[in-house]
């Protein structure tokens, strides 16, 4: 399966699907989503979960580096990669041409000097044999793998779109070999950001309104999912070379959002700190901030102090349960009618009447009914 048994994570080693343990890996990796819901789309707004869905699974399956070090220029010397790319942060600055290029180098002829294609059919190698093979099929399984898995995780309609764009990643199987296509995952990847993916600048002003518009009931007031969030937009226009000088204070406003009197008191104490250079909290930075936040926040939930009610919470709950109880008892009485003393009719000695449209609206002083006068009161 790998080529060491001294390996933390077997998918960082040598890959074999034609035995029984390599072929489980393989399957593991490039399952399918189940969920027709949870699928990814080609919009702008499932550009982020799917980056950060993808990330992981480059961190899980050991493909980073077919990913996020993408050759994109090379030393005319040596002909070693000098310069590389990153398609998941940021897909703007690697070329088509240069994804396309380095598939070349996995999958067929190419020319070093020109930087071109020579074939698209794939040539023949053999790994079984020769050893200069073997990291080739590594680097093409791995690739499969990952065009396998954007496959999978896409819905049909975003998958044909994808297609659409075969020409730049499938590579020809040649007759003698069965025949058939493969498929480039670094290239594929590269085709679906140039999809969804907003420039460096829309993305900077995305992740930007991420940290903005961040507020705690949008997590059920979960502060350190909050603080994910935000760190994590943060980050993203970090390495993008972008700054964000407002961080500090829409961390504060994340913070604010909350329904906790006790925390909320704590923060305005931070806050008013922070702006008058004065205090326990002066000069706290946005990082400090949320770290200090996170730690608050944990300490509450330990001791159970985080989702206590408020007492004006609770007055204001016993209030409303009050008025919901006195309008369901004006809606019976109204509909179930009004009951006489005297003999009746339901072996109660009470006699029970429907509510007639005069006895809720005035419509004269005196009221003959039932043979008897009935007089509205001013």
């Amino acid at each position: 399966m790998v080529n060491s048994k001294y390996i933390l994570n077997p998918y960082d080693g040598d890959i074999f699907p034609g035995e029984a343990a390599g072929a489980k890996l393989f399957q593991i990796a490039t399952q399918p989503e189940s969920d027709d819901s949870k699928r990814f789309s080609v919009t702008a707004s499932d550009s982020m979960p799917l980056r950060n869905k993808l990330s992981s699974a480059c961190s899980r399956f050991g493909w980073g580096h077919l990913i996020t070090a993408v050759p994109i220029a090379y030393d005319p010397t040596t002909n070693a990669p000098s310069q590389y790319g990153d398609l998941l942060v940021n897909p703007d600055n690697v070329p088509m041409d240069k994804v396309i290029f380095n598939a070349g180098r996995t999958w067929s002829d190419f020319d070093y000097v020109t930087e071109t294609i020579l074939s698209r059919d794939i040539w023949a190698i053999n790994p079984s044999t020769t050893a200069a093979d073997r990291p080739v099929f590594q680097t093409r399984l791995k690739s499969m793998m990952i065009a396998k898995w954007v496959e999978g995780h896409v819905d049909q309609a975003s998958w044909k779109m994808i297609q659409l764009q075969a020409n730049h990643f499938q590579w020809m199987v040649a007759d003698v070999n069965g025949g058939g296509t493969r498929m480039d995952g670094p290239t594929i990847i590269k085709a679906l950001f140039d999809l969804i993916d907003p420039s460096t600048e829309v993305g900077t002003e995305q992740f930007g309104k991420t940290i903005q518009n961040c507020r705690l009931s949008n997590f059920k007031y979960n502060v350190n999912n909050a603080l994910n969030e935000v760190e994590h937009a943060y980050q993203q226009i970090q390495l993008r070379n972008e700054t964000y000088d407002s961080l500090r204070l829409h961390v504060f406003d994340t913070l604010l959002s909350v329904k906790n009197d006790e925390f909320t008191q704590w923060v305005q104490r931070v806050k008013q700190d922070v702006n008058t250079g004065s205090g326990e909290y002066e000069g706290f930075t946005a990082q400090q901030l949320m770290l200090a936040a996170r730690k608050q926040y944990n300490n509450m939930t330990t001791i159970g102090a985080w989702d206590k009610v408020d007492p004006r919470d609770a007055q204001f709950a016993a209030m409303a349960t009050q008025i919901q109880q006195l309008q369901a008892a004006q809606a019976a009485h109204t509909t179930s009618g009004v009951e006489n003393q005297g003999g009746g009719s339901n072996g109660n000695g009470n006699k029970k009447y429907q509510v007639e449209d005069w006895m809720t609206k005035k419509t004269e002083d005196q009221v003959w009914w039932q043979g008897r006068p009935w007089w509205w009161c001013t």
